[in-house]
């Protein structure tokens, strides 16, 4: 994530002001710090491949998420969601899921049409899904693809959301139809209140035909207890569960390891650096040719600029005139050599007083990005 930091007495990037970077050493940068993810800093690297070559052609649309994502599968945080409960349901004894866990408002409830957060999960397309799984939620998203969002073994506190069916209430969440976005620009499955919700009330959404029509009754009647009152026959409290429960693996984030990166690419949508526009330039003092990258605007000291996009170099190419425009981000100390940026970082300038400097960070949703 490239933010604003002052280097060697470097000024704030004013308005078409270039947006430079420093070549740097390793050992001359600040190294990642888990604890303060606000603050962690990656050693910095920008390498041109051909930097005498001029780059004359620039993408219409820039995308702000990584692919292929396998190599960021080890660097991904866990980030709990501390409005949604996971209780064991103990009460009321008629509660067709007594014995089994459910998803309830935290201690400051939610109010009509908040979001209730992400539906996170393994991402699938229709043709590779796993129908046997009782913990899928579906998604149209661009150019009318269908992707699947299956919590069946990898999932949050979302998938403990029970349905209204053999209750005497309704449903107080829903999933919501059009996809919303995060930072990368990759679609999320969300759940949204559809009224005022107290604290500590259940959450219960409508599963859908097509679930009750594919359930198997006898394994969920099995899982039900026998006896749910105390030794004097009073009906037991719901159980808060501290830990994620056993038997289920948590992730806060949509896993889209199995996605292919053409289509990841497809369904992401394209997203531009607010503060940046790239811009063709010919400065002779400079020896500078081609498109490169300015501020918009004044831009804050520690204001986020933008996202770094680009694919990710598992080994640098050994034939490097395939790639002659390509500007790569080295990554030290992580199993991949760098991104080759696609976005407007690649038209960042290379300076020894530079006025950015990129780092590693995480979105809302624990996914790591730069």
């Amino acid at each position: 994530e490239a933010r604003r930091k002052g280097h060697g007495g470097g000024s704030a990037p004013r308005p078409d002001t270039a947006l430079v970077m420093e070549l740097g050493d390793s050992s001359d940068n600040d190294s990642p710090a888990d604890d303060d993810p606000g603050t962690c800093r990656v050693s910095i690297s920008v390498r041109a491949l051909a930097p005498n070559v001029p780059q004359r052609t620039r993408p219409k649309k820039f995308y702000a998420c990584l692919y292929p994502p396998q190599p960021l599968r080890d660097y991904h945080k866990l980030l709990r969601n501390d409005r949604v409960k996971i209780l064991r349901i103990r009460n009321p004894p008629e509660h067709p899921c007594l014995g089994q866990f459910g998803g309830f408002a935290g201690a400051d409830g939610f109010r009509r049409q908040e979001v209730v957060g992400i539906y996170a999960g393994v991402v699938h397309l229709e043709e590779s899904l796993d129908n046997r799984s009782h913990y899928i939620a579906t998604l149209k998203t661009r150019r009318r693809m269908v992707i699947s969002v299956d919590a069946g073994v990898y999932g949050n506190e979302l998938k403990f959301v029970n349905d209204p069916r053999g209750t005497d209430r309704k449903a107080n969440v829903q999933f919501n139809s059009l996809p919303a976005f995060d930072r990368l620009g990759l679609p999320t499955v969300t759940m949204t209140t559809l009224c005022d919700i107290q604290p500590h009330q259940e959450l219960l959404v409508n599963y859908g035909d097509r679930y009750w029509e594919n359930v198997n009754w006898v394994k969920l009647n099995a899982a039900k207890p026998e006896e749910m009152t105390d030794e004097a026959g009073n009906a037991l409290e719901n159980e808060p569960q501290e830990q994620f429960p056993r038997g289920h693996e948590f992730t806060s984030r949509m896993i889209w390891d199995d996605v292919a990166s053409d289509v990841l690419r497809e369904v992401a949508r394209p997203q531009k650096m607010p503060t940046v526009a790239v811009a063709w330039s010919e400065d002779t003092k400079s020896d500078t040719l081609g498109y490169v990258a300015f501020a918009r605007q004044t831009i804050p000291e520690g204001e986020c600029v933008g996202l770094i996009g680009g694919r990710l170099l598992a080994d640098f190419p050994v034939d490097h005139r395939f790639e002659a425009e390509a500007v790569i981000y080295e990554v030290p100390g992580v199993k991949f050599r760098g991104i080759v940026a696609e976005n407007e970082a690649k038209y960042f300038l290379d300076a020894a007083n530079p006025n950015c400097k990129w780092c590693m960070d995480w979105t809302e949703h624990g996914a790591v990005c730069f």
